[in-house]
């Protein structure tokens, strides 16, 4: 019998979670188990996620904005409405790309592939308790990420957003694996 479960990287940082721990901890319990009943020879394999992209936004976090609206009026009189993205996430979205271009090159220059799915790690790392939504921490990297590490943020079947304090290194840490 072989069965397999996807666990972080020994000594990577998802890897010192309580959760992991736990779970390894119960991995070997199930080996010993199932060997104890009679089963024969068991296999249980741990298969560790290798990331396809890992890069640090160094600087505090920065929260996805809602895109806002603007009304006008035409030179006929009539309204008009212009959605635009705020100033502050545009500027946070270029600066993920900066460092995605530095660390991987830049990815304008060649289209992405849209056949493959993603599972997207984001880790926000706060220079303080400040009211931070974890699923707009996580968006806005993915958002910025679009016709460059994918076609569409769409391609991303899943998403682990995370918040942390860390008050002399603020940084937003993402790591993304090709599933398929």
């Amino acid at each position: 019998m072989r069965y397999t479960f996807e666990l972080p990287p020994v000594g990577s940082e998802p890897d010192q979670t309580p959760e992991v721990k736990e779970a390894r901890l119960l991995l070997d319990q199930a080996q010993c188990l199932l060997q104890a009943a009679g089963a024969g020879r068991v296999e249980i394999e741990s298969t560790e996620w290798v990331p396809t992209y890992d890069f640090v936004i160094p600087g505090p976090p920065v929260t996805k904005g809602r895109p806002r609206l603007s009304a006008g009026h035409r030179k006929d009189g009539s309204l008009y409405q212009r959605r635009y993205t705020p100033k502050r996430t545009r500027e946070a979205e270029n600066n993920v790309l900066l460092h995605f271009d530095r660390a991987y090159g830049d990815f304008s220059v060649r289209p992405p592939d849209s056949s493959h799915r993603w599972r997207a790690e984001v880790d926000a790392y706060l220079p303080d308790r400040r009211i931070a939504d974890v699923d707009n921490l996580g968006k806005l990297p993915l958002d910025a990420l679009n016709k460059h590490a994918w076609k569409d943020d769409s391609q991303v079947s899943e998403m682990r957003s995370r918040k942390h304090l860390d008050r002399q290194n603020p940084r937003t840490r993402v790591r993304l694996y090709r599933t398929a």
